[in-house]
């Protein structure tokens, strides 16, 4: 049995979970970096020379820290472009949990696949509303102005995902 290809599998599903996590807005680049982790540690088993240094798994694992603030930070930079208040970025964030835990919830009715796109959807769903309703009814901006920030929130959530995707399928192709 070729041990190096089972070795690939496992952990090329480790990486898909971290990839699922994140459409569902969890930090799953460290989900995915445990995928490297492990192909580095049982790889050094299977093969004396190892098939990752540790310097280089100590490279990607920083590398996993930039890209979650750089997801946090880009999201709030592009709230802040589309004429939200500082106090959105927070509420956004706060929204997208809420919606999507809501979300998952109410698409459970849906089974596992239900309960993920709930959730997905509540995420966004989530952020929206909150930043919406925050701009418009506390801080009393006029509803074209709350919409577009509170379109921000999702659009600074959508590269903050396609990113967090880009380096996940980069660690991916580290394993094969």
């Amino acid at each position: 049995m070729d041990w190096l290809l089972v070795l690939r599998i496992l952990c090329t599903a480790v990486l898909i979970v971290g990839a699922i996590g994140v459409v569902l807005g969890l930090p799953g680049t460290f989900v995915a970096w445990l995928g490297v982790l492990l192909f580095a540690l049982i790889g050094r088993l299977l093969m004396p020379s190892g098939l990752l240094s540790g310097w280089f798994v100590l490279g990607t694992f920083f590398g996993s820290v930039a890209i979650e603030l750089a997801d946090n930070v880009l999201s709030g930079v592009l709230v802040r472009t589309f004429g939200a208040s500082t106090s959105s970025i927070l509420v956004a964030w706060l929204g997208g949990i809420v919606g999507g835990v809501l979300g998952g919830l109410l698409g459970g009715v849906g089974g596992f696949l239900g309960s993920a796109v709930g959730g997905i959807v509540g995420v966004f769903a989530g952020g929206y509303t909150a930043v919406y309703a925050w701009e418009r009814y506390h801080l009393r901006r006029p509803p074209k102005d709350a919409a577009r920030a509170a379109f921000g929130t999702v659009l600074g959530r959508l590269v903050g995902m396609a990113l967090k995707l880009l380096w996940i399928a980069w660690l991916l192709s580290l394993l094969w």
